[in-house]
């Protein structure tokens, strides 16, 4: 039962032991998930649209695993924490046929029968398959972790040519770049690792060889949060599941605080938190088998979707304001876990200007009140920044898709003081900025 206390103008909420203190800088954290933004990912992950990969126009039609088009979704999902600000590194590894032999557990909705069809199909597969997991860190002070992770490949009844996978789960990798774009402008206590794993579908390849190799190297992990699955809702009942792990009192305080949360910073979810019937069939599994605090959170599995692993997974089927709710709950946790430092700016990195012609950007009006309006054409996407006059970031605006003619946008600035800023356009090692001066 989540109950809550006031003590003068402080509301602390708890459920069960753990407490959860309204923190503003967290709540502004959250507020700035953008559901564009997460549509976006989806649809370029999904092949809804067509996307950039090194600088060349394509499409992600498959991310199954065993076929060499994964690669296209890989390399686009490390380019986009670089568009972020985020340093991403491939993590090489190589798994066999003898691994679906092995005793694991199976991922979600994948029976027996079917994993017995899975091997007989990479009959003629060959031996060995050399997959990527991306991982992508945000420095803390420290050297202690906090992961959030999500498997990006997908699967379906045409797996070698069209596997859309919107739900399953380019859902829970738009939640992890989502947290690169916004997560970048802070200084954490802790280090933040995003993580993107592959061969989820085929028996949680990738997670397996991440957490050993983690142990292997004696990584410090605080704590991890895996996302599988989490914007579909039919029912309207807007139910998120936590599965915490039966015999690591840290997993099941994380799944309270989690549940907490939701109340303490006004997230429209339900939890329904999971211990002596958990799921392991996710890649949550393998921090769990090395003692490692871990939590998955997924859509409800009683309004479970109708469109698992088939090509009709598109971003048509989601519930948006259902997945942004989603987002925020993980970004909460995941700031309150790492700390977020008081003194967070982030100097204005160096990157080459670039002529007007290839990004252009025009402010309406140099002098602005609530409202910053702009005028904006460019072929490439943009994440869009506020600094102050001391080359501080103060405030991200989200991101900008491209466009070839001119667009305006409107951005909500009441936030910031009176004072002399710059709204600055990055991406693909290009910036461009503009000077406008907040009057009160």
């Amino acid at each position: 039962m989540l109950m809550s206390i006031a003590f003068g103008g402080l509301v602390i909420f708890w459920a069960g032991a753990v407490e959860t203190t309204f923190d503003p800088k967290v709540d502004s954290i959250i507020e700035q998930v953008s559901t564009d933004s997460l549509s976006y990912y989806i649809e370029g992950l999904s092949g809804e649209k067509s996307v950039k990969i090194g600088g060349k126009k394509d499409s992600i039609t498959t991310r199954h695993s065993l076929t060499g088009d994964i690669i296209k979704a890989t390399n686009w999902l490390r380019e986009q924490f670089e568009l972020r600000g985020v340093e991403a590194q491939l993590q090489p590894f190589i798994s066999s046929k003898s691994s679906l032999a092995e005793p694991r557990p199976l991922p979600i909705g994948v029976s027996e029968a079917e994993r017995a069809l899975l091997f007989e199909s990479l009959e003629n597969a060959g031996e060995q398959f050399h997959l990527n997991n991306i991982v992508a860190t945000i420095p803390g002070k420290d050297e202690q972790q906090i992961i959030l992770c999500a498997h990006y490949d997908a699967t379906s009844e045409i797996e070698g040519s069209y596997t859309p996978g919107a739900d399953d789960n380019a859902s829970g990798c738009a939640a992890v770049i989502e947290a690169a774009r916004i997560f970048s402008a802070y200084q954490w206590q802790h280090t933040i690792r995003l993580v993107l794993f592959s061969g989820e579908e085929q028996g949680l390849w990738g997670s397996e060889y991440y957490a050993k190799d983690a142990v292997q190297k004696k990584d410090d992990i605080i704590a991890v949060l895996d996302m599988d699955m989490i914007a579909y809702n039919g029912d309207e009942n807007p139910q998120m599941e936590l599965h915490c792990c039966p015999w690591i009192d840290e997993s099941q305080d994380m799944g309270d605080t989690l549940s907490s949360l939701m109340e303490t910073y006004g997230v429209n979810l339900a939890p329904d938190i999971h211990v002596s019937d958990a799921t392991d069939r996710s890649d949550h599994y393998w921090f769990w088998q090395l003692q490692i605090p871990a939590v998955l959170m997924i859509e409800d599995f009683e309004d479970f979707t109708p469109f698992y692993h088939h090509i009709t997974d598109r971003i048509s089927t989601l519930d948006k304001d259902f997945m942004t709710d989603a987002v925020k709950l993980a970004l909460a946790w995941a700031a309150i876990k790492a700390e977020v430092l008081p003194e967070s700016t982030t100097v204005i990195a160096e990157q080459p200007e670039v002529p007007l012609d290839e990004i252009m950007v025009n402010l309406v009006s140099p002098f602005v009140k609530s409202r910053l309006n702009i005028d904006f054409r460019s072929n490439n996407t943009l994440t869009v920044f506020v600094y102050d006059a001391s080359g501080r970031r103060v405030k991200s605006l989200g991101m900008l898709t491209p466009s070839t003619t001119d667009t305006r946008f409107s951005f909500d600035i009441q936030d910031l003081s009176s004072g002399v800023y710059w709204i600055s356009l990055e991406g693909a090692g290009k910036r461009v900025s503009q000077r406008f001066v907040v009057v009160r």
